[in-house]
């Protein structure tokens, strides 16, 4: 944990890897890490009783503990490499928001979370990324999002590209420095989506949206993986496609706001 303390890791990410590895730790702690085999640590993972997800969590958290133990010189190789992933159930695993739900949420949206909203269903951020954006990573005059190293959940650079609809949502901002995401958010989400009639909302609904209405309309896994921070576009591929048919896909892009009218918004058919 010391050494990890020096790589500016985050807060949260720092207290995930000393709960989990503290687990492993209460089972292990008394042994060498050169003696624990890959079956031993395989049956403590199916034991914990978590969900695939988790599991596969707690298998990457390991293995970044017994790397670093590698390359101290205490084992020869690092026994979690050789241990297999949990398989995570593809059927109901993505929920997506209908056009019409998207449509309601941005028109129902108070100003100041609104840019949250758009840039999130457009853009495909996770949470904790669009809770770190600034206005000056938005790049308006090359029509870019950029999602700097220091926020990206893997600390990695990424630009992802603010489409013209998105770009008549944040007009009314240009201009606005410091954070984008007002304070008190979470509360405020909740208002915004019960204003939209919503109240069965989809894990990563957002991002889930994005990916799909993005793959349904242009076709590139490439473009879609690079956009949302995937080291793999075969992996996007396999769990968006066929989520959403082309035409719903073209409606999702042209919702936008009407200009010199009395209403707020147009889903474009």
């Amino acid at each position: 944990m010391e050494a990890r303390q020096g790589d500016n890791l985050r807060d949260r990410y720092m207290q995930d890897l000393h709960y989990r590895l503290g687990r492993f730790a209460e089972a292990f702690g008394e042994r060498k890490v050169a003696d624990i085999e890959s079956g031993e640590i395989y049956g403590w993972l199916r034991d914990l009783g978590q969900s695939a997800l988790s599991r596969n969590t707690y298998h990457l958290r390991l293995s970044v503990f017994f790397q670093y133990c590698h390359s101290r010189g205490w084992l020869v190789t690092n026994p979690v490499k050789t241990i297999p992933r949990a398989k995570v159930p593809q059927d109901g695993a993505v929920g997506i928001l209908s056009v019409e739900q998207v449509a309601r949420l941005l028109e129902a949206a108070d100003p100041e979370t609104l840019p949250y909203w758009a840039i999130g269903a457009f853009c495909g951020l996770r949470n904790a990324e669009l809770r770190r954006l600034e206005w000056k990573d938005v790049h308006w005059d090359e029509q870019l999002l950029e999602v700097p190293s220091l926020k990206s959940k893997t600390a990695s650079r990424r630009f992802v590209q603010i489409r013209p609809n998105l770009e008549l949502w944040l007009e009314p901002y240009r201009g606005r420095s410091g954070m984008i995401c007002p304070v008190n958010l979470y509360a405020r989400l909740i208002a915004d989506r019960r204003a939209a009639g919503i109240s069965n909302w989809p894990a990563n609904g957002l991002r889930h949206s994005f990916a799909s209405y993005h793959l349904a309309a242009f076709r590139d896994p490439r473009e879609l993986a690079l956009e949302m921070g995937h080291t793999r576009s075969e992996v996007t591929f396999r769990h968006y496609r066929e989520l959403v048919r082309p035409a719903e896909a073209q409606r999702f892009w042209k919702i936008a706001p009407l200009i010199d009218a009395q209403q707020k918004l147009a889903v474009v058919a």
